[in-house]
């Protein structure tokens, strides 16, 4: 476990990575990675997840990794702010991503998180996403949520602006209607060039910040490999984070537990990054 401490907030962090089943039976290396940068200077944290995908996933999402949290580590420096920051670099990172020939049909999801002054922003493009849970003074739930809606064909917004393309959607996947072989469950990502005539993009969403004045909140920042298990909600990952918090598990225990949520061994990939954060008042 890892510990930053500033002037407005102390942050506790950890993270774990599992092998899917199917890549490890096929013999495949992970394509999911992490990454958390300290910015003293900002008094800032910044935390990451990435899932890559198709022939090349890996090499993409360690990539998207390392270029976002070195340029939000320099934006931050520099004086902008999360929001800015976060829609700089993902633009940046997107335009370094197409230029590579290996994106056309490889790509990565990345989810974000800027925490600074008392909020947290979230920057995010395809299915890895990220829970809050705002906790008591013994760890207790007070609520709890997801900081945004991912993007998949679920997600009403991003179905409708899928289908208003002309293209099609199938058992959650989006089609391309010229070669029905080329798919992707996903609507928004980090290369997958060829998914751009289905209006697959690279444009990142930064959410509005979110404030957590007292007491503390954990996150629970994780690729889909935790979200797609069967009965993964929330509120029962929230429950089970403040239960361990509270029997005094550490946060690198919490996150090896967390890529096997409820004794399931995920099929894809699994990576989570366990966050607490806690506000100091003036």
């Amino acid at each position: 476990m890892k510990h930053f401490s500033g002037a407005k907030l102390d942050v506790d962090w950890a993270g774990y990575s599992r092998l899917g089943r199917l890549h490890a039976d096929w013999g495949d290396p992970n394509q999911d990675c992490f990454g958390v940068e300290s910015v003293e200077s900002a008094g800032a944290v910044v935390l990451g997840v990435f899932d890559g995908h198709g022939k090349d996933g890996e090499k993409i999402s360690q990539f998207a990794r390392t270029e976002i949290l070195e340029r939000c580590k320099r934006e931050l420096e520099s004086g902008k702010g999360a929001s800015e920051t976060l829609s700089v670099v993902f633009g940046e990172v997107s335009q370094l991503i197409d230029g590579d020939d290996d994106s056309t049909e490889s790509g990565s999801t990345a989810t974000v998180l800027i925490i600074q002054d008392h909020r947290i922003v979230s920057g995010f493009l395809g299915d890895s996403s990220a829970c809050f849970c705002n906790l008591d003074a013994q760890s207790q739930v007070l609520d709890s949520g997801f900081l945004f809606e991912a993007h998949r064909t679920s997600n009403r917004k991003e179905a409708r602006r899928i289908l208003e393309f002309g293209c099609i959607i199938e058992e959650g996947y989006v089609v391309d209607p010229e070669n029905k072989d080329n798919a992707i469950s996903i609507t928004r990502t980090f290369g997958d060039k060829s998914m751009r005539r289905c209006g697959v993009n690279s444009e990142a969403e930064i959410s509005e910040p979110r404030s957590f004045d007292q007491n503390s909140m954990a996150l629970v920042i994780a690729t889909d490999g935790l979200w797609d298990l069967p009965k993964v909600t929330a509120e029962g990952v929230s429950a089970t984070l403040s239960r361990m918090l509270r029997s005094g598990s550490d946060h690198v225990e919490i996150a090896q537990q967390f890529s096997s949520f409820n004794g399931y061994v995920p099929t894809d990939d699994c990576t989570v990054l366990i966050a607490t954060v806690t506000a100091k008042t003036p």
